[in-house]
């Protein structure tokens, strides 16, 4: 066992094994046996906890230092494939959708896409 839950109470152990799983404090607080009435209060309360910092790092530090790839690696790739004018529509399109869908840029619009034509956009963007 990692020694930093060594010096957690069982609750706080479970409530950090819950945690590094699922980065919700509340849930991760009802899981570990706290009440739901007070979750949130504990969640935020254990979050604050050196012991329980501590314990968080211990466990996520070797995961991620094993990620191949950053998420800002990711995002400049799919940006060159978003708008490199040599890449297929299709791709391009995929490619601008998974940055909107990262930037949140659907959550609040409501396109109506019955009369909306993206690849002739697109093309004729190309073109200019």
């Amino acid at each position: 066992m990692i020694a930093e839950l060594k010096a957690l109470t069982p609750k706080q152990r479970d409530f950090v094994l819950e945690y590094v799983k699922t980065k919700n404090g509340t849930a991760s607080a009802i899981k570990a046996g706290y009440s739901e009435n007070t979750a949130p209060e504990i969640a935020s309360e254990n979050l604050t906890k050196p012991k329980i910092q501590s314990a968080i790092q211990a466990i996520t530090a070797p995961i991620l230092k094993k990620q191949l790839i950053s998420v800002e690696e990711v995002i400049t790739e799919i940006k060159d494939i978003g708008f490199n004018k040599n890449e297929k529509t299709k791709d391009r399109l995929t490619a601008l959708k998974a940055l909107g869908d990262h930037a949140g840029a659907w959550k609040d619009a409501t396109i109506n896409l019955k009369h909306f034509n993206l690849g002739s956009i697109l093309k004729n963007a190309d073109e200019e």
